[in-house]
């Protein structure tokens, strides 16, 4: 037996979300150092960002690619 959340059990937990990503993003907005570590990371994270980024990007198109090819 499965059991199934009320429809406003899901609107309650995505609220709930939105208010601690506001919460959170105006403490780090208040702290300098941290917001600076966040938005100018350094380069190599942002390489490794980078190849993550690149490697879904194929990934995606190739899955995409196989698909419409099954499809006939």
């Amino acid at each position: 037996m499965t059991t199934v959340a009320p429809p406003r059990a899901g609107a309650a937990i995505a609220t709930v979300l939105g208010l601690v990503a506001v919460i959170v993003a105006t403490a780090v907005g208040w702290n300098a150092g941290l917001l600076d570590a966040i938005v100018a990371p350094p380069p190599i994270v942002r390489a490794f960002l980078v190849g993550l980024a690149v490697a879904a990007g194929v990934t995606l198109l190739t899955r995409s690619i196989a698909r419409m090819s099954a499809s006939g």
